[in-house]
């Protein structure tokens, strides 16, 4: 199972070892059934609820856009042998963020890292530079008032990207800020950064 993140798809997962046989979902303390095979309710959303086979043992219920209503008591069966009950009410739920980090000192003629984290599943991404917020990246495209040498973009997982800054100089010292889903980090201004460490820039000394 996924983790509870709000607005996010969470996934639910039945296995079973009785063979061939009829599946029921059921939702709520009563049991309502939810889905019986691929047949949902029809007191549920089908844009919400979707079931897929994963193989002949195992079903996923997909909860999209997961909300504080989705938050109940879940069960399946399969040939008359029903699972325990799965409380959603006794579990951790999260609000989706985004969050920016500093990965690496402020070092002039270096490669300085940026790592943008989230928990919001998979979207697209985007990073900010400046106080007018310019699009700095979109994915893995370089915005176009920026130098494609400068900047590379990694992938680290499907919740996490890396950027790096190479060749990092005065002008590279800026507000940066990235979003996920339309969800926005927090403001990270290497100025400040910088000022706290009591330094102007970090030199690098070549002898």
């Amino acid at each position: 199972m996924t983790d509870l993140v709000l607005e996010n798809t969470v996934k639910l997962r039945c296995t079973s070892n009785t063979g061939v046989g009829t599946w029921f979902v059921y939702k709520g303390p009563s049991h309502d059934v939810m889905f019986q095979d691929k047949a949902l309710g029809s007191a549920y959303n089908q844009s919400k609820f979707k079931m897929a086979y994963i193989s002949s043992e195992t079903i996923e219920i997909a909860i999209r856009s997961f909300h504080k209503n989705d938050i109940d008591v879940y069960m399946c069966s399969h040939k008359d042998k029903s699972s325990k009950n799965l409380d959603m009410r006794t579990m951790k739920v999260y609000e989706p963020s985004v969050n920016l980090t500093l990965m690496t000192d402020l070092v002039v003629n270096s490669t300085v890292k940026l790592r943008c984290t989230s928990n919001n599943g998979y979207g697209t991404w985007f990073m900010y530079k400046g106080s007018s917020h310019d699009v700095l990246f979109q994915d893995e495209a370089i915005g176009s008032g920026f130098n494609t040498s400068k900047y590379n973009i990694e992938y680290l997982s499907q919740d996490s990207l890396e950027i790096s800054i190479n060749q990092f100089d005065n002008d590279d010292i800026d507000e940066y800020m990235c979003s996920h889903k339309e969800k926005l980090s927090n403001l990270l201004d290497l100025s400040m950064i910088n000022n706290t460490s009591g330094t102007c820039l970090i030199l690098s000394l070549n002898i």
